[in-house]
This record gives C-alpha cells, sequence and structure tokens, in this order.
C-alpha cells in the first residue's frame, strides 16, 4: 500500500514540477533597457568586488563608480550590495511553513534587495565568508549592466518602484524563484555575465558558490 503511494505522490510532485517550469519560461519578463548616468565609468581604475556569504544566503558586493547613482534612498555610499531572493520569505520576512514551502516547490515572484555600505560588511555584521577580487571599469561596466537588468525597468529604463528595508531597499525582479533557482543560483548567473565566475545552473546553496569564482581570493578580516 505504501509504495503505490509512495508512486503516486512522486509523479504528482513531478507533474508540479514541470508545470512550474514551464510557467517561469511563460512569465519571466525580458530583460529591460537599463538607463545610463551621463557621465561613463573611468576606465583607469581599478574596483573591488566582493563576494559575500551571509551563511545560507550569498550576495555581490561592489565599489561604486564615481557619478554612478547605484545606492539606495539618495546615498552615495562607496560600496553597493546586490541580493535576490523570494519576496515573501526574503523581503517580508514570512518564515512559516506555507511560505517556505511555496518558496521551494512553486513559481514565487523575486526581488532585488540594493544597499549601501560605508566599508565591505565583516563577521560583525553576520557575513561568514567573504571573496573579493580587483577588476577594470569594462569588467565593472558589464557586472553592473547585469545586476541592474535583473530588477524590472520602467519604459525609460529606470528602476521600478522599491520598499524600504533594512540599510536599502527591496525592487521588483524580472527572474520567479523556486528549488532549482535560489539566490545562490543567482549570485553565480550574475557573476558569471561578467567573466568573474563559471556559469554553473546547478549551484544551490552557498557553500557551493566559491567553486565557481573566478580570479577571488578568500578575505579573513
Amino acid at each position: 500500500m505504501l509504495i503505490p503511494i509512495l508512486k503516486l505522490a512522486i509523479r504528482g510532485l513531478g507533474a508540479i514540477l514541470g508545470v512550474s517550469a514551464l510557467y517561469i519560461q511563460v512569465a519571466t519578463p525580458p530583460r529591460g533597457w537599463v538607463l545610463h548616468p551621463p557621465q561613463p565609468i573611468d576606465t583607469s581604475k581599478s574596483y573591488q568586488i566582493w563576494l559575500l556569504n551571509w551563511g545560507f544566503h550569498t550576495s555581490i558586493l561592489l565599489e561604486r563608480p564615481a557619478h554612478w547613482p547605484l545606492a539606495p534612498l539618495g546615498l552615495e555610499t562607496q560600496y553597493v550590495e546586490y541580493s535576490w531572493g523570494d519576496r515573501r520569505f526574503f523581503r517580508d520576512q514570512d518564515q512559516s511553513l506555507p511560505a517556505m514551502v511555496a518558496a521551494v516547490l512553486l513559481p514565487t515572484p523575486g526581488v532585488v534587495q540594493v544597499r549601501g555600505w560605508a566599508v565591505p560588511p565583516d563577521q560583525t555584521f553576520g557575513v561568514q565568508q567573504r571573496y573579493r577580487r580587483w577588476v577594470n571599469g569594462a569588467t565593472l561596466y558589464q557586472l553592473i549592466l547585469a545586476l541592474e537588468s535583473s530588477l524590472l525597468r520602467t519604459p525609460d529604463g529606470k528602476r521600478m518602484p522599491g520598499q524600504s528595508g533594512q540599510m536599502g531597499q527591496f525592487f521588483p525582479a524580472r527572474q520567479i524563484y523556486i528549488l532549482w533557482f535560489t539566490c545562490n543560483t543567482w549570485t553565480v548567473q550574475h557573476l558569471a555575465q561578467a567573466g568573474l565566475a563559471r556559469p554553473n545552473p546547478s549551484v544551490v546553496l552557498a557553500e557551493q558558490v566559491p567553486q565557481s569564482l573566478n580570479g577571488f581570493v578568500k578575505k579573513y578580516h
């Protein structure tokens, strides 16, 4: 009796995931046009890029180029952090069982959190691991374009209105959260678009992210 029930459950789960995959393909909006600041990035400089591991969640921190208003709330901080996740769990801090089950098994809306930092956050802020790499202006531009294209854009290339959060804002995201595309999958995908990581769609957990990095050095302080 148990085996037929188990087979039925597996088939049902497979059907749910199959329909979810089809829905994601249809429902994910295309990349929008990103409005550029009038002054280009200074290509004579080198810039810092950081991979931050917060435990189960990773994010990308970059050194903000002059005259590029990337930090939220009108702040001109030296560093800007981008991270992505399920809207209900990540932005709304809903850690109930229904919210977690929905985030894993069902396609749910995503949000991008953008935060400004005066210095790269370390263990005192809750970061468990940090990896750093220096890049030129052209690579930084490619990374910024990849990250900003992850946000939903208005027809004139601006960010859609955001919602204030801790030290930053949450913006509506293009991509949809599900079991096989987590915040850590998102991190590797966007670093790879700038040549800073090897594409690896099998990355799901934070511990898997460092294996895909290109040219980053682990920083302990």
